[in-house]
């Protein structure tokens, strides 16, 4: 169970600032006196339900984070076990549940500095959730992008309105992968209208999965040469198809769309020259009519 203790460096960091919060916990209760018995007793029971987390306990110490948060009269106590409760389904596997937990952790405690983690943390579960290749079924690009999208949307908050947390970088990592999961569907949709035969339907999707990833770019979330849209070979299918439909202004695009990028691909200079000869076959035919 200790090495899947080791998964929290994605995110969570159970250390020492986590005894910290427990101690000044255990110190403001025992300060109140009229609950300094309720107190203590609540913070004991929350210091075991962690010592269960720590220890690979993850069912049980979900219970009883849960308990905790649903019975004490500590905001700070039922914050801090409502977290714990979330991180304790993640870990147990039950991804689902501990993202409708952050969910509400997120809504109930906006002005908590642990709010970046219960973001992050639930973009992790959505992509924990997303469906991967196997031989028996489809192509995971082919199956339901719900999650897809809903990582997307935990990732984005965290990097554009927490970019000085620590897991704003974690975010950006986990967005890249996200972003070439929802570019990945795109080019499965486009090889399926390749194989039916509609060319219509082929650059339809290639131009999204280029202009999504662009899109991106200029948002700082993606880096030159990290796209999967605007790739030398897609650029390639996209042009030659437009070629295929004798569509100059088509091609015409490409090439600007080539130039955009093909600082990032020094060794694919034959793209552009393949290019600009489908853009000089187009302007050679006769016009229409002829």
């Amino acid at each position: 169970m200790r090495t899947r203790i080791r998964d929290w460096s994605c995110g969570i960091r159970p250390g020492a600032g986590l005894t910290a919060l427990v101690g000044a916990l255990l110190f403001l209760g025992a300060c109140q006196n009229d609950a300094t018995t309720s107190g203590l007793d609540a913070f004991q029971r929350y210091e075991e339900a962690v010592s269960k987390l720590v220890k690979g306990n993850f069912a049980d110490a979900a219970v009883a984070f849960e308990d905790i948060a649903g019975t004490t009269l500590s905001p700070l106590l039922s914050q801090l076990a409502t977290l714990r409760l979330a991180d304790s389904l993640f870990l147990d596997g039950r991804h689902a549940e501990a993202a409708e937990v952050y969910r509400e952790f997120q809504e109930q405690y906006a002005s908590s500095p642990d709010v970046p983690h219960a973001v992050y943390m639930r973009g992790l579960c959505f992509l924990r959730r997303m469906p991967e290749d196997h031989w028996v079924l489809p192509p995971a690009e082919s199956r339901e992008m719900t999650d897809v999208e809903s990582a997307y949307e935990a990732f984005t908050w965290v990097i554009e309105n927490r970019p000085d947390s620590f897991y704003a970088p974690r975010s950006r990592i986990m967005l890249a992968r996200t972003l070439e999961r929802k570019c990945r569907h795109h080019l499965y949709v486009a090889a399926y209208y390749r194989r039916e035969g509609n060319p219509e339907g082929v650059v339809q999707r290639l131009e999204q999965a280029l202009a999504a990833d662009e899109a991106e770019m200029a948002k700082g979330h993606l880096t030159a040469g990290m796209s999967c849209g605007a790739t030398p070979d897609n650029l390639l299918w996209l042009g030659r198809t437009y070629h295929e439909m004798r569509n100059a202004a088509g091609v015409k695009r490409t090439i600007q769309a080539w130039e955009r990028h093909k600082a990032s691909f020094p060794s694919r200079a034959s793209v552009g020259t393949e290019l600009e000869r489908m853009a000089s076959d187009l302007a050679e035919e006769p016009p229409a009519g002829n």
